[in-house]
C-alpha cells in the first residue's frame, strides 16, 4: 500500500502521507524525523473533522453526492490536508505550500475510493485475525 501513497503522492505533487486508523498510522510514507508532523496534523484533523460534525459544517459534496469532510491548513511551509474517509479511517497528506494546492486536493479527493478499498481490506484482516 505504500507503493499507492508514493504514486499518489507524485501525481499529487504532496511530500508525504499515511491512513490512520484507531489513531495509528496503518500505511505511512512519513520517515521517522516526520512523526511528531504527523502525530500533530492527525490530531489537529481529528479534532477539527469532531468539532465541524457537531456544528455541522466542511461537509462538501462529490460527484456521487456521498459526503466527505476535509481539513486544510497551513503549518509553516507545509499544506496539511486531511480527509475523513469514513468513520474508521482519516487520509493525511502532506505538500509543499508552493504547490499547487487545486490539483493535489482533486487528485487526492479523486483517490477516495481506492482508499475506502483499502481501510476496508484492512478492517476484514482484523476480523478475520
Amino acid at each position: 500500500m505504500s507503493q499507492l501513497l508514493k504514486k499518489l503522492e507524485r501525481m499529487s505533487g504532496a511530500k508525504m502521507s499515511a491512513i490512520v486508523m484507531s489513531g495509528r498510522p496503518v500505511v505511512s510514507t512519513f520517515n521517522a524525523e516526520q512523526q511528531r508532523l504527523l502525530e500533530l496534523s492527525k490530531t489537529t484533523c481529528e479534532q477539527l473533522l469532531t468539532d465541524s460534525e457537531q456544528l455541522h459544517i466542511v461537509t462538501v459534496e462529490d460527484e456521487e453526492t456521498a459526503s466527505f469532510d476535509e481539513v486544510h491548513m497551513q503549518v509553516n511551509s507545509d499544506y496539511v490536508f486531511g480527509l475523513r474517509l469514513n468513520q474508521r479511517a482519516l487520509f493525511i497528506s502532506i505538500a509543499d505550500s508552493r504547490s499547487d494546492l487545486l490539483k493535489t486536493q482533486k487528485t487526492l479527493r479523486s483517490a477516495r475510493r481506492v482508499l475506502n478499498k483499502f481501510v476496508d481490506s484492512v478492517v476484514a484482516q482484523r476480523k478475520n485475525s
